[in-house]
């Protein structure tokens, strides 16, 4: 399995242009997903069996009529529906580490600010006593 990342790379395996390949996505099932942050993902392997796939479904129809199309439309539809779920799982973890690496981050920046906070009262008051010790030297 080849990954494509990006509108781009999806374009020059599957020669159309974007505005082709989203209408496949929108209207004929292409196996593309977008990801996080709008970016698309797609599989060489996943682009080939849809192609093959349409094209047997093409042939069926002009065999054996309307019965072939729909028994080939709900084989189509089973082995699309395994492979969805295989590139849902990879979103919804690419999803979740963004969603930790988020919270890492939010951690460490409080962090940040509490010790930045504290190092401020400290001086506050090492500046206040001093202020209070040159008082009372006087």
């Amino acid at each position: 399995m080849a990954q494509l990342s990006g509108m781009l790379e999806i374009c020059k395996y599957y020669p159309r242009s974007e505005s082709t390949i989203l209408k496949l996505i929108r209207e004929m099932d292409f196996p593309a997903k977008k990801i996080t942050e709008g970016i698309w993902e797609s599989d060489t392997e996943l682009i080939d069996k849809w192609r093959l796939e349409k094209i047997q479904a093409e042939q069926g129809l002009k065999r054996g009529g309307l019965e072939s199309k729909r028994i080939l439309e709900n084989r189509i539809k089973s082995r699309e529906d395994g492979e969805t779920k295989k590139l849902q799982k990879k979103v919804e973890a690419a999803e979740k580490k963004k969603k930790a690496d988020a919270d890492k981050k939010k951690k460490a920046d409080d962090k940040k600010k509490k010790s930045e906070a504290k190092k401020k009262a400290d001086a506050k008051k090492k500046a206040a006593k001093n202020s209070l010790s040159s008082e009372n030297i006087q």
